[in-house]
């Protein structure tokens, strides 16, 4: 147990040891720098992770996920961080720029996330709600469409949908084709029965959506695949045979709960031959 959970610590290590400024404070101060460049549009932080901008009816919601993590690893060039960030968005000045087709990538979040921006959005006072395009995954999780750019992660939104002219019910398959390039080099660790993929801490989470990933051959468990998917950048897997490795990852989604920077479920999901449900 001892060992597991060191593995497990090791190689998540760098995304709950907190340096310097929390995500919440380095978000803020992003958003002035912002608000600094653009004194004519409005910028309001609605959580950790995510600014929302409005000008002149529209609005576009950005992520300084990369950036912070880029902070953490360097504390000390905070100044030369947020320059360079928000120099190289390109969506600052053109925010259609980055909405191309084969941007656009599936992302993982709790179901609870969209009334969470709902409350925000009239917080901030916000007359009309951010119109994303989603899917809900089961009754827990919800996938976001989103647009990767350079620089910031942009939500698509049902305008987006219709400007690229991409039928609803090939969105899906459209995201995951691009994630799948986009991971280009998935790195599978593995610990007395429990596996953890690795890819560049953005979208860890979004794996579970690959259908390609998920094969007896790439994660020889025993009994039905078994996840838990704690933050966006951790995916922990085992087998509904593996008794140890189903304890191993609850003992760890339990500890973890409370210190996770990108949080999305503390519970565990097995696999049902078409999709991860919740273990009750």
């Amino acid at each position: 147990m001892r060992r597991l959970l060191f593995f497990l610590f090791v190689m998540t290590a760098c995304h709950y040891l907190p340096t310097g400024l929390t995500q919440w404070e380095f978000c803020k101060i992003y958003r002035d720098s912002l608000s600094a460049r653009r004194p004519g549009v409005a910028f309001t932080v609605t959580d950790d992770s995510t600014i929302v901008s409005r000008d002149n009816g529209r609005n576009s919601q950005y992520s300084i996920d990369n950036a912070y993590k880029e902070y953490q690893a360097h504390p000390g060039e905070l100044k030369e961080i947020l320059h360079r960030y928000l120099a190289a968005s390109a969506s600052l000045q053109n925010p259609d720029r980055d909405k191309k087709k084969e941007n656009i990538v599936p992302i993982v979040k709790p179901l609870v996330f969209l009334d969470e921006v709902k409350i925000q959005e009239a917080q901030a006072g916000a007359t009309k709600p951010m119109d994303m395009v989603y899917d809900v995954y089961n009754r827990d999780l919800v996938i976001l469409y989103a647009f990767n750019g350079d620089a910031d992660i942009q939500y698509m939104s049902g305008d987006d949908l219709k400007k690229l002219g991409i039928p609803r019910d090939s969105l899906r398959a459209l995201a995951l084709r691009n994630l799948s390039a986009h991971l280009d080099s998935i790195q599978l660790h593995e610990n007395e029965g429990v596996y953890m993929p690795t890819a560049g801490g953005n979208y860890e989470a979004s794996i579970l959506l690959l259908g390609w990933f998920w094969n007896k051959q790439n994660l020889p468990v025993k009994g039905d695949f078994v996840i838990a998917v704690p933050s966006r950048d951790v995916l922990l897997i085992t087998g509904s045979g593996e008794k140890d490795g189903v304890k191993k990852l609850r003992e760890f989604v339990e500890k973890m709960s409370t210190s996770v920077t990108y949080p999305i479920s503390d519970s565990l999901y097995r696999w049902d031959g078409k999709t991860f449900v919740p273990m009750d």
